[in-house]
């Protein structure tokens, strides 16, 4: 230490050294004033080029250890492994794939079967974007009874504690919600779908848009209609469904093309889909998570009443699909159909109930039904 040198002080102040004593030095900062204070608590204040002109060189371990701890430091912003380690969750596997192949892509159908935490994989790659500085304006939309669980994991679980339920008495405090340049949103998409509300989404622009049961946007409704109107103004979009497919090639490609209007086909759909099954899914040691299922078919002698009963339901559902005045009408009684054999190979008193039930809510019930109803 030497009069004239910088210095830096232990809370941050610099000056120069004006005058050595005793192990003492004066120092005059920066605003003028002067203070005596003790050598050692002193840090020479260099820029680094000064220090290499004099030779002035760290040990090889203090330059690697500060190379490490600023790698771990921002090391979450870069890699998803770090981000899933430091959650209050146990995170599987398929779910860390999961979220890197995600963030390489903007738009994707995540279809994981039931129990495989879709809920948590949507969240780690909402985090994720947010802690890149991607994305900052956030939109849950989820059926009206998992909003409160929506709104739970992102507080209580991953600390977003700004986390707001837009709906009617939000809508009270903040009219209009989206003109914010940070929000994170988690709202019902019926809530979302009525005309004076989804007016709001004029003129926005969301980050990213994950969508809960997103084969509830089904063609020529109004959620459809919500999740066109969200597709035109989301960058990244996450559709969550257990069961993307429900038979019908024509409507599963429509639910697709919310999130590429491109696909020309069922098969070219298969690259916006994740699908993992209970039997994939192994823990970090490698062991199953879920055990193996099996089943076989047992074969059972129906009794000749038992048979006079089907086919009491065959001839009845026949007739009703005969007076069907449209498509939909007819699919829907053919699904009354295989609900009515369920409960007739469940019990009598199954089917008898249902008949009932559907006795009270139907004005039109023909005397075929009320002849069923009696003799079941």
């Amino acid at each position: 230490m030497e009069v004239g040198f910088r210095v830096r002080l232990r809370d941050g102040r610099a000056g120069t050294v004006a005058e050595l004593r005793d192990g003492f030095a004066m120092i005059v900062l920066e605003d003028g004033r002067q203070e005596w204070l003790p050598i050692e608590e002193l840090e020479e204040d260099m820029s680094l080029v000064e220090r290499l002109l004099r030779g002035d060189l760290d040990e090889g371990i203090d330059f690697i250890l500060a190379v490490d701890a600023y790698r771990l430091l921002t090391e979450y912003k870069f890699n998803p492994y770090v981000l899933a380690s430091s959650t209050k969750i146990t995170i599987y596997p398929h779910q860390i794939d999961e979220v890197t192949y995600i963030l390489d892509r903007q738009r994707l159908m995540l279809a994981d079967e039931v129990g495989l935490g879709k809920t948590i994989t949507a969240l780690l790659v909402a985090s994720e974007l947010r802690a890149r500085g991607i994305a900052k304006r956030f939109l849950f939309v989820v059926p009206k009874s998992l909003v409160p669980k929506w709104r739970h994991e992102l507080v209580n679980r991953f600390e977003v504690e700004e986390t707001k339920v837009l709906d009617r008495e939000f809508l009270k405090v903040e009219p209009k919600p989206f003109n914010k340049d940070e929000f994170f949103y988690v709202t019902s998409m019926d809530f979302l779908k009525q005309d004076h509300v989804i007016r709001l989404l004029d003129g926005a622009s969301l980050d990213m848009v994950v969508v809960d049961e997103a084969h509830r946007f089904a063609p020529d409704t109004e959620r459809f209609r919500l999740g066109k109107k969200l597709s035109e103004i989301a960058g990244n979009m996450l559709f969550l469904t257990a069961t993307p497919h429900g038979g019908n090639h024509e409507k599963y490609l429509e639910l697709v093309r919310l999130l590429d209007p491109y696909v020309p086909d069922v098969e070219s759909a298969k690259a916006l889909l994740i699908r993992n099954m209970k039997e994939d899914v192994v823990d970090l040691e490698g062991r199953e998570v879920f055990p193996k299922r099996s089943s076989k078919t047992v074969r059972i002698r129906l009794t000749d009443r038992e048979h006079r009963l089907h086919r009491m339901i065959d001839r009845y559902i026949e007739h009703l699909m005969e007076r069907a005045t449209s498509k939909r009408e007819f699919y829907t009684l053919r699904f009354l159909g295989v609900i009515l054999r369920k409960r007739a190979t469940s019990s009598p008193r199954a089917l008898r109930r249902t008949l009932e039930r559907r006795l009270e809510s139907s004005e039109r019930a023909p005397r075929s039904m009320l002849s069923l109803h009696s003799r079941g």
